[in-house]
């Protein structure tokens, strides 16, 4: 993995109470009208998308987290007890990521390309680099370690990369119900709902080098080691979501939880 030469800036995160009105929309990343209707992606910082959101079904609120080491804004959820990003982190730090050269978005159901965010290796997840703490160091690919959570990894100050427990209370909080954690409007996600606003989309995922299941799956990396060549990382397909252990050689999504 290649050398990161950044250092931490602090992040700031805005909460606002869920709202009770039926537009069925929240504000996307640079948005600032939450009826709009439209998408678009661009290859700078500034990049937006729009995913549509359901009214949650349980009490929840929606706020903004502003990343201020690159300037870029992710939608943020309460759900349960913990606040989740509800955008794919898109971080890129200065000595680029192993699969930063793959697309960057994914077509829904209406042909409108979604911005996704980056593919991230679990060392490049972890920080193995140690640029913001050096608890990651040691681990990667062909490195045995037990991270003792919360790890930062690649994370913004004040966020982290969830742990295995933190993603099944996440899901515990949703009822266990895969679809209530499927952004709508995607073709092979016909039974989404996305009913907390948590909004994954099928993004698909890096295995041998190629990226491919877009429209179809994807993956979250954890802050959770198995072995020298595994890792802890969760799923979501089109009819089933839930734990797994994949080779840290994959390039997966990083959805971050506040400290």
């Amino acid at each position: 993995m290649k050398h990161l030469m950044c250092a931490a800036l602090f992040c700031s995160i805005v909460l606002s109470a869920c709202s009770d009105d039926d537009s069925g929309n929240f504000l996307a990343k640079g948005d600032t009208s939450s009826n709009v209707r439209s998408s678009s992606i661009s290859s700078s910082s500034s990049q937006t998308s729009v995913k549509y959101l359901s009214p949650c079904e349980d009490e929840c609120e929606y706020g903004v987290l502003e990343d201020e080491r690159d300037g870029q804004t992710y939608r943020t959820v309460r759900i349960g007890e913990q606040i989740w990003m509800s955008d794919n982190l898109n971080y890129r730090p200065e000595g680029g990521l192993l699969y930063d050269s793959l697309l960057k978005c994914v077509p829904n159901a209406d042909s409108v390309c979604i911005d996704y965010g980056a593919l991230y290796t679990w060392a490049e997840a972890i920080d193995s680099a140690y640029v913001y703490r050096t608890e990651g160091m040691i681990c990667g690919y062909n490195a045995s370690c037990d991270l003792e959570p919360p790890v930062r990894g690649i994370c913004p100050k004040g966020w982290h990369l969830p742990s295995a427990d933190e993603f099944s209370e996440l899901y515990a909080s949703m009822n266990k119900k895969y679809y209530a954690m499927q952004a709508k409007n995607f073709s092979e996600w016909e039974n989404a709902t996305d009913s907390y606003g948590f909004s994954a989309i099928p993004v698909g995922y890096v295995h041998q080098g190629k990226h491919g299941y877009i429209g179809t799956n994807l993956g979250f990396w954890t802050s959770s080691g198995d072995d020298s060549s595994g890792a802890h990382s969760w799923y979501v397909h089109s009819h089933k979501a839930g734990p797994t252990i994949d080779s840290k050689d994959h390039g997966y999504s990083i959805r971050c939880v506040q400290d």
